[in-house]
């Protein structure tokens, strides 16, 4: 076992604060930069999904043990264990708003940021550990550390220039690819993933002979990760095979007492997945989400860059240690990338590029064994550092890219990242009145926003989580009559209100079209909307139930 000495933990609180505090950089430049007029919104980055997330944790701040998804307004029953995490902290922001899913969004969003904080702390904490657990010295665990922790990939080199991506280079948008993404954004994935190492750690503690309390805690870090992102227990399960197959191909014979250990520590994470499996199986709405959540693998190149300084170095850490250790735990860095590039070209499109989860973890263990290895054998020492830093300065590119730009956006107040006024107002309005969770209509973009500032359900406003929402957001823009779009006749319109149970109509600058006249504009008086609200260009109108 491979100890951890006081002079380097505190490296760790002070290079670890300093990582945390640049990627809070944006959002404290908006906070300063906003105006009464013009107020930031918390968040710079995927708004989308954050969004969604802080509708979760409004949605679990009203007392609910179970997620009703609120961007799709079909019947539906209430699913446990989803989004639990999500769920749990919102009820904390509920309390200390004072009124449950009613309170004001800046508990919520400063919940969020609290968290994001100490889960990316922990994450950060536990990973130094885990590549402790492999390299002896100092100097490698902090390169290591640096090089998964804070580092992306080259995919900035050709971003913007080549027809090879897709889409953009993956060391922007693929938290399960890169860690600086979770940390600076996304603290239940950080959590999930200090937890999956956390359990391998115990498990590696089992092993060595303290087996009834290593095996019990790493059982609860990995039901707490599945819990949290049911597809990590997954693809736990998957590397837990591959790595007793690696260890039995190893020794030429059956590793009995790991895969006992395993057995019984993965017993609940098991469970945790039945009950999620059964969840999106046998709910129609929960089943339709699974369908549309499509995340398929860019194209090869994308990760040939992202990864292509670390593989060379990783190979030859991976064959010195194949060379010279019998460590059953060696072999969890050899499988696991192994795995990953088998399992994000699998036809599993649901999930296919997030099965690269973790990968940069064994990949940044094993290059920095390469390179100590290769150092010992041709390069003197200075040449090695002069490399490490090389390898660094290329890989830090791409954070810094990213907290620029969140810089940016975040310095210039301006839609969607800020909400003026009036906009807030309207938020408050329904915030305050709105009969709760009762369904609204509005644009796809305006609905994304209303369920995290409102505890409402929207019409359409998630491309994953609403029903048929390519369908819906066509038909939120033809109820308004936008340009573009195939205006309904009253009676249509009537229909949509009717069928979807709609109460509130929210009307904002996306949903407004001043150059439109005739009979098929949107009128309110002729739907027999009352209204409710008005301030500057935001109208929300009560249907009649």
């Amino acid at each position: 076992m491979h100890r951890v000495n006081p002079a380097e933990w505190r490296w760790l609180a002070i290079c670890g604060g300093l990582v945390l505090l640049a990627f809070s950089v944006p959002y404290l430049v908006g906070l300063i930069a906003s105006r009464p007029e013009m107020t930031f919104g918390g968040f710079v980055f995927a708004l989308e999904d954050i969004h969604s997330y802080i509708a979760k944790m409004r949605y679990g701040a009203s007392g609910a043990w179970g997620l009703t998804l609120v961007y799709t307004t079909e019947p539906q029953q209430q699913a446990p264990l989803v989004f639990a995490y999500l769920m749990l902290l919102g009820r904390l922001a509920g309390l200390l708003g004072g009124a449950g899913a009613r309170s004001e969004t800046l508990f919520f969003v400063l919940t969020y940021h609290a968290a994001r904080l100490l889960c990316g702390g922990l994450y950060l904490t536990v990973l130094y550990r885990f590549v402790a657990e492999y390299l002896d010295g100092a100097g490698q665990r902090r390169l290591a550390w640096g090089l998964i922790a804070v580092c992306g990939g080259l995919g900035y080199v050709l971003m913007g220039t080549s027809e090879a991506f897709l889409d953009m280079p993956v060391d922007f948008y693929l938290p399960e690819a890169f860690s600086f993404l979770q940390v600076f954004a996304l603290p239940h994935l950080a959590l999930a993933r200090a937890l999956m190492l956390g359990g391998w750690l115990l498990l590696f503690g089992a092993l060595r002979g303290r087996q009834a309390r290593m095996v019990l805690a790493a059982s609860a870090c990995w039901a707490g990760m599945t819990a949290i992102v049911p597809f990590f227990g997954a693809l736990l399960g998957v590397l837990i095979a591959a790595w007793l197959l690696a260890q039995a191909l190893h020794a030429c014979c059956l590793p009995w007492a790991a895969f006992r250990i395993s057995a019984i520590a993965s017993l609940p994470t098991v469970v945790l997945l039945l009950i999620n499996w059964w969840v999106f199986t046998s709910q129609p709405v929960f089943r339709t989400w699974a369908a549309q959540n499509l995340l398929p693998s860019p194209a090869p190149l994308n990760y040939v860059l992202a990864y292509g300084l670390l593989i060379p170095l990783a190979a030859a850490g991976a064959w010195n240690l194949c060379r010279n250790s019998r460590d059953e735990r060696n072999l969890l860095l050899f499988v696991w990338p192994l795995v990953a590039a088998t399992l994000i070209y699998l036809p599993l499109v649901g999930v296919q590029r997030r099965l690269v989860e973790g990968v940069n973890v064994p990949l940044g263990i094993l290059a920095v064994h390469g390179l100590w290895r290769l150092a010992e054998l041709h390069w003197p020492g200075l040449l090695r550092r002069g490399i490490s830093a090389a390898l660094i300065a290329l890989l830090l590119p791409a954070p810094l890219i990213l907290l620029t730009g969140a810089t940016m956006t975040a310095a210039a107040p301006a839609l969607p990242v800020y909400h003026p006024a009036d906009e807030r107002a309207a938020f408050r309005y329904l915030r305050e009145n709105a009969l709760l969770y009762s369904h609204v209509l509005a644009t796809f973009d305006s609905g994304n926003i209303l369920p995290a500032q409102a505890p409402v359900r929207v019409y359409a406003g998630h491309g994953p989580e609403t029903v048929n929402a390519v369908v819906k957001a066509a038909a939120a823009e033809s109820f308004f009559g936008l340009p573009g779009s195939n205006p309904m006749s009253v009676a249509e319109r009537r229909a949509l209100l009717r069928e979807a149970a709609i109460r509130y109509v929210w009307v904002g600058p996306d949903e407004r079209d001043d150059t439109c006249t005739g009979g098929l504009c949107f009128d309110p008086a002729a739907l027999g909307l009352a209204e409710a609200f008005s301030a500057g260009e935001y109208t929300i109108y009560e249907a009649g139930q």
